[in-house]
């Protein structure tokens, strides 16, 4: 799986910009870049006009292009990275930090005959909504289609999903709730976390696992094998900028020590700052849960304050220690995955 990430447009980068805006190929289909195009209108879009949401795209570290995620949505890719797939993930990336700034409505115009665009406008959950005359600097004027999005349909055409070595990740599902149910209230299990304790009922369960909305908070149900082993889930972003989110998880005893902890949480971090643009994550551990440090610290997190937790898996509250990950170039250089 190659690697799709964002990041700034960065003076390296205005050589292969200047080279895609005079590929026709790929200015046709563009509505607002000057033409013709030299290196100077580069160097000031990198240096100057590059606005705070407008996101380089690197797959495998290569640029490969340019996506902005709202108000609406605009990208163009380089011919040699066309075809494969790679617009609809960075579209996905760009339109997930829209929608967690704050975005409630996202548009897109694309041209008549701009059958690529038009299918990944599809597969993102937008909708036409209306018939419109876009003007093309190599073009003149060209019909079109006027597209709307809203954070739902996005949520349901693009919900999260992971693939880890030996895991599977995706949103919980009602038929989901018994199994997590029956993992999470065990005793040994719940005495590690915060929420549950044995013989939780099962209305009181099924609040603590909120359906995917396209925005945190959400937890994902884990499998290997089409079993279902345990969940990570991200918590509630909060106001203003500089989210910095709780990180959980659980996993069912029956695959303790081999790994897979190390291998889920990891990759769900990653994921998550990501797609999401986070600041960074947040966890807490309880003191008589080492193997669960050790499984942050993996993932990139470092140890600070010690402080105890309220718990409803003990009797009363313990000690333990608030682990902090700041994002990094570390999650910028690992797998948006499908």
């Amino acid at each position: 799986m190659t690697r799709i990430t964002l990041d700034r447009p960065r003076t390296e980068d205005i050589p292969r910009i200047t080279a895609a805006m005079q590929a026709p190929e790929t200015a046709q289909w563009l509505s607002s870049v000057p033409q013709p195009y030299g290196i100077a209108d580069a160097e000031a879009f990198v240096t100057t006009t590059a606005t705070p949401g407008e996101h380089a795209i690197r797959v495998d570290g290569t640029f490969a292009g340019m996506v902005r995620g709202g108000p609406d949505l605009g990208y163009w890719l380089t011919p040699e990275f066309q075809g494969r797939g790679i617009a609809t993930r960075a579209a996905v990336l760009a339109l997930s930090r829209s929608f967690a700034a704050g975005q409630s409505l996202i548009g897109a115009q694309v041209m008549d005959g701009n059958g690529p665009s038009q299918a990944v406008l599809a597969r993102l959950g937008f909708q036409p909504v209306g018939r419109v005359q876009i003007h093309s600097p190599t073009r003149g004027v060209v019909p079109g289609t006027r597209h709307h999005l809203t954070l739902p349909e996005f949520a349901a055409a693009q919900p999260v999903h992971l693939t880890t070595e030996r895991c599977e990740i995706g949103p919980v599902r009602e038929t989901d709730l018994a199994d997590l149910r029956a993992i999470a209230t065990q005793g040994e299990v719940a005495r590690m976390l915060f929420l549950f304790y044995p013989d939780m009922p099962e209305g009181e369960f099924a609040t603590t696992h909120p359906e995917w909305t396209g925005l945190p908070p959400f937890r994902c149900t884990v499998r290997q094998g089409g079993r279902i082993i345990g969940s990570v889930g991200v918590g509630a972003l909060g106001d203003g900028a500089g989210h910095m989110p709780p990180v959980f998880y659980y996993l069912t005893p029956e695959v303790a020590g081999r790994g897979i902890a190390s291998e889920v949480v990891p990759a769900f971090c990653d994921m998550v700052l990501q797609r999401f643009g986070l600041a960074g994550l947040t966890a807490g551990v309880f003191d008589d849960n080492p193997a669960s440090a050790r499984v942050l610290e993996k993932a990139g997190f470092t140890r600070g304050a010690a402080m105890e937790f309220p718990t409803r898996g003990r009797s009363a509250p313990a000690a333990g220690h608030h682990f902090t990950r700041v994002a990094s170039d570390r999650a910028a250089d690992k797998a948006e995955s499908e």
